[in-house]
């Protein structure tokens, strides 16, 4: 059996589907590439995977650990025989540690003091005329 011949009518709607299944395709491969190029989707669809290649990622940008040397202690009768033996003199005196002593200590203790007074009365200040700025800005008196 022959099928009627489809008419004018006809054509033009199945133009007019046709063009609706169009558009909603690219719509859907429109979106389906913007979800594919934001990074967020991946973390979200893939948790596991995304922790993987970050803790790879991690791995691989850490700096290579260096060898450790064992420090080695010497004792006194060691020292002496080194220095004996290839005629080492040593000469006592005062280190540079001893000589700045107590009044070094009182001067550095004195001086980290007024540094942090210094910082919070900075801080104190700054706030104050940041709020002042604020209740200016608003309409409002200072305090």
């Amino acid at each position: 059996m022959d099928q009627p011949a489809p008419t004018a009518d006809d054509i033009r709607r199945q133009m007019q589907i046709t063009r609706l299944r169009v558009r909603a395709e690219v719509h859907e491969v429109v979106d389906g590439a913007r979800q594919l190029a934001d990074w967020r989707f991946y973390p979200r669809q893939f948790p596991w995977l995304t922790l993987g290649a970050a803790a790879c990622v991690g791995f691989a940008a850490m700096p290579r650990r260096r060898e450790q040397v064992e420090m080695v202690m010497p004792d006194v009768k060691a020292l002496e025989a080194f220095a004996r033996q290839h005629k080492l003199v040593i000469e006592p005196g005062e280190s540079k540690a001893r000589k700045a002593g107590v009044m070094g200590a009182l001067l550095a203790t004195a001086g980290s003091a007024l540094f942090r007074v210094g910082v919070a009365y900075a801080g104190r200040e700054l706030t104050r005329r940041f709020n002042t700025c604020e209740f200016e800005a608003a309409g409002e008196r200072s305090p």
